[in-house]
């Protein structure tokens, strides 16, 4: 009797012992991360960093899915504080920022408790198609691709569900873009112009040879 009592004290002991641990590791430990990072595109070596502490959940190059204890408005501030934004729009679960002629979108997924303690689960990515053209080369354009009516499978030409002036209000902080009411013309970093126009509800992207 007093051996059977004896395991099952060293087994409680055992068990406290592994909840004291992985309380400790979760409220201490689990934010192993000191930035979150991704690539503006397929194309160009570029990305933006935001420095803040974090555990990473998911990692795609150009999109991560992450856990902090910051709620949406204190990321807000600390994009602001490192001036990582040439613009940003903090929505009511959603951030999104203009830097360097590329947007990129911080989306709240959820939020949960560990005993006093809260976190929250990001989305960030950057917003952007491929699209080859004459050429058969392969080209990164930043677009809100939540208008297109399809999934992945991007066209020079296809459905959309906005108009131009959402269009517009995606690029006006573009330094690299002329606009008119007519067509928004984008110069890449590689020199190459594209062309966006819409005809009722389709989007076409043409390959130009300069900015008009």
């Amino acid at each position: 009797m007093k051996k059977v009592t004896k395991v099952c004290i060293c087994i409680g002991a055992i068990c406290i012992f592994c909840i004291f641990i992985f309380g400790i590791y979760h409220l201490h430990f689990y934010d192993n991360e000191e930035k979150v990072e991704i690539h503006t595109s397929t194309e160009e070596d570029t990305t933006f960093v935001l420095p803040i502490k974090n555990h990473k959940l998911k990692y795609q190059y150009t999109y991560t899915d992450f856990s902090t204890d910051m709620d949406i408005d204190i990321i807000a501030k600390e994009i602001e504080k490192n001036n990582l934004a040439d613009n940003m729009e903090l929505l009511e679960k959603e951030i999104k920022i203009t830097q360097n002629n590329h947007v990129i979108t911080i989306k709240k997924q959820k939020s949960s408790s560990f005993l006093w303690k809260k976190r929250y689960e990001y989305n960030m990515e950057a917003e952007f198609l491929n699209l080859t053209f004459s050429q058969d080369s392969t080209i990164s354009i930043p677009f809100p691709t939540e208008y297109l009516m399809v999934e992945g499978a991007y066209e020079n030409i296809m459905d959309i569900s906005c108009d131009m002036e959402a269009l517009k209000k995606f690029y006006q902080h573009f330094t690299n873009v002329e606009m008119n009411e007519e067509y928004i013309l984008m110069k890449m970093d590689s020199g190459q112009v594209i062309k966006i126009t819409l005809e009722g509800e389709k989007i076409k992207f043409e390959e130009e040879k300069s900015m008009k």
